[in-house]
């Protein structure tokens, strides 16, 4: 009886990790825990936005937002980037597949190692690439993975507590 009651508990524990984890988007420390290169690039990120400061090579997040960044660049030689900027962030009219739309834009400034400098406009805002590179995988598999754990330990121990109830 004494382990049935404890598979409960565990499956019932793992059952709502799973779903704190699912929703962690929502709970920073949850998000600091099991996506902390989300965590770091989106606070990175916030704050070049607020505060229009660049971010330089070695900096927490700079890694995370220069691999976000770095397909929208193009140029001449190797592109090692040492410093980025976001300069006025905008709402923009774009063009897409369907038709016009209006989407938030920011102007980047990046240095380059060798010294160039270039400012590429017109760039959509990162937040969402952020969320789909470091975040949704992240939390869907832990997530998902956990919370049918418990929904299986809960099974188990149900199909435990009926065999019981059957033999006695």
């Amino acid at each position: 009886m004494k382990i049935k009651a404890i598979l409960g508990v565990l499956s019932i524990v793992l059952t709502v990790t799973g779903w704190f984890i699912d929703h962690g988007d929502r709970f920073i420390w949850v998000s600091n825990i099991i996506a902390p290169r989300y965590h770091s690039a989106n606070l990175v990120y916030e704050n070049m936005l607020r505060t229009k400061e660049p971010i330089k090579l070695g900096m927490k997040g700079f890694d995370e937002i220069v691999a976000i960044v770095r397909p929208e660049l193009s140029g001449i030689g190797e592109i090692i980037i040492t410093e980025l900027q976001i300069e006025s962030p905008a709402l923009s009219f774009l063009s897409t597949e369907t038709g016009m739309e209006s989407a938030q834009t920011i102007t980047l400034a990046v240095t380059l190692q060798d010294g160039r400098k270039a400012k590429q406009s017109g760039v959509r805002d990162l937040r969402p690439r952020i969320r789909d590179k470091y975040l949704e995988n992240t939390f869907f598999a832990w997530g998902t993975t956990v919370f049918w754990l418990g929904i299986l330990g809960s099974i188990i121990t149900l199909g435990l507590m009926i065999k019981n109830e059957k033999s006695a």
